[in-house]
């Protein structure tokens, strides 16, 4: 509980101040501040997740907890679920990355399978031994986004996004692990 204490408290001063920005006519519009709820995840130095707040839990479809225990990469399509460990031993290591303190768009695993794009920052909370890392993101605009599916060197489909399965009219389920020929015209796959 004290975990999921966390993250809310994080989310609720952001809110707070992004409200006093909006009243004070600093910021933009009340639609882009409704717009703006950010998720936040707390993941220890092993990758666990220790707090997530509810905004991040809607996000990617699971409850807060049902998260917390579990490790981040559950948020993150193949191959990164797979490297993500190496990441962080690489950062701890070297104390070098290309990723901590920017803010980028990424593509992120929904519970139900399908990927999503989202903007996140990662930054570094602690040193030594009690380092944790702290992600805020939210996702990218559906109207920004196409259609994308990622194979591997054999054509078979390791990740999908929304908008691709609403084109095909398929699940996640039904299109990670198979060939991608299952997208296209018989005629066209026999070539």
């Amino acid at each position: 509980q004290k975990h999921f204490a966390e993250a809310d408290k994080i989310e609720d001063q952001n809110a707070e101040q992004r409200r006093k920005l909006v009243m004070e006519g600093r910021a933009g519009s009340m639609e882009n501040f409704v717009n703006e709820e950010r998720g936040v995840v707390i993941a220890n130095s092993a990758g666990i997740i220790t707090s997530a707040n509810k905004v991040v839990a809607r996000m990617f479809g699971y409850k807060q907890q049902d998260m917390v225990g579990r490790n981040v990469s559950i948020l993150m399509p193949s191959p990164y679920d797979q490297q993500h460990s190496t990441f962080i031993r690489n950062y701890l290591n070297t104390g070098r990355t290309n990723i901590l303190a920017r803010e980028r768009a990424v593509e992120a695993k929904h519970s139900r399978g399908h990927t999503f794009l989202i903007s996140i920052n990662v930054n570094v909370i602690g040193a030594g031994e009690d380092v944790n890392f702290a992600a805020v993101m939210s996702p990218v605009d559906e109207a920004q986004v196409r259609a994308s599916v990622t194979i591997n060197l054999h054509g078979v489909v390791q990740t999908c996004n929304k908008k691709m399965l609403k084109m095909f009219g398929y699940t996640a389920e039904e299109m990670v692990g198979k060939n991608v020929s299952v997208l296209m015209n018989t005629d066209d796959a026999m070539r």
